[in-house]
């Protein structure tokens, strides 16, 4: 158990937090085995995970994007994720939890995520959401699923959506390849940030990040601002959507661009 943990710091990149996680699943496993008597004793007793520093996250800045886009190339399931997540401040659970009912013209309905246990589930928040998207984005969708026959955008050919961790393997070889560091905790949840911080700074108001972001409650949440939803409401943040697409289509080099439909 404790190279299971080594390796998952070392050769996953895996944070404390998810160390953490991963364990105490493993923890309920073993109670159960014991009380089971499958086991005489959980060996998790013996264990103890050290808790690193606290580090604070930070986003991307366009050019880290741009790079590790480009950099997944051969991973174009992973790339689209990543498009989907930069674009739209979507969760990964969120972003492979999208099927073609959720997807209109210039708006997504964000209503379910797929968990890393496999399961269809109400987002983190337990409250849906409406979310522009901009018309390249929205093409680049349509275009999947006129050639697939599937009802999920991520699926792995077999009926079943790509697990988390499929995802989230392909994003953190990245690092391994290209010169940004990860002690700031950089990740895939990172993408998020970096749509939030690229609203902010483009001056989109606090209660309208809010909204789009999908928090939980309070000032700024989908059901205490908004009765009644249209996107023409959001029509700055679309805008702001559709100069991002723009940006990276002048940065991404051209076989990125071409799976992206940019």
């Amino acid at each position: 158990i404790r190279q299971w943990i080594y390796e998952l710091k070392t050769s996953k990149g895996m944070y404390d937090s998810s160390i953490k996680v991963n364990s105490g699943v493993l923890n309920i496993i073993l109670t159960s085995a014991v009380e089971e008597r499958i086991i005489n004793r959980n060996p998790m007793e013996f264990v103890r995970i050290k808790q690193g520093s606290f580090k604070t996250r930070r986003a991307f800045t366009l050019f880290e994007l741009v790079k590790v886009l480009d950099n997944l190339q051969n991973s174009p399931k992973t790339l689209i994720a990543c498009y989907i997540s930069a674009l739209t401040g979507l969760r990964l659970g969120e972003v492979l939890g999208l099927e073609r009912k959720n997807i209109y013209k210039n708006f997504i309905d964000v209503k379910q995520q797929h968990t890393v246990f496999g399961e269809i589930t109400s987002p983190k928040t337990h409250n849906s959401r409406y979310v522009t998207i901009p018309k390249k984005l929205s093409n680049l969708l349509e275009s999947i699923f006129e050639n697939e026959n599937s009802e999920f955008l991520f699926e792995n050919g077999k009926g079943k959506v790509i697990s988390n961790s499929t995802i989230q393997s392909a994003f953190l070889r990245n690092f391994k390849k290209l010169n940004i560091q990860r002690e700031q905790k950089l990740s895939f949840h990172s993408l998020r940030h970096f749509f939030n911080t690229y609203l902010t700074e483009n001056d989109i108001s606090d209660r309208k990040i809010k909204t789009i972001m999908g928090h939980s409650s309070g000032v700024g949440s989908m059901t205490e601002r908004y009765t009644t939803w249209n996107p023409s409401m959001f029509n700055d943040v679309l805008s702001i959507q559709n100069e991002l697409c723009q940006n990276l289509s002048t940065l991404l080099n051209p076989k990125t661009k071409k799976i992206l439909m940019l």
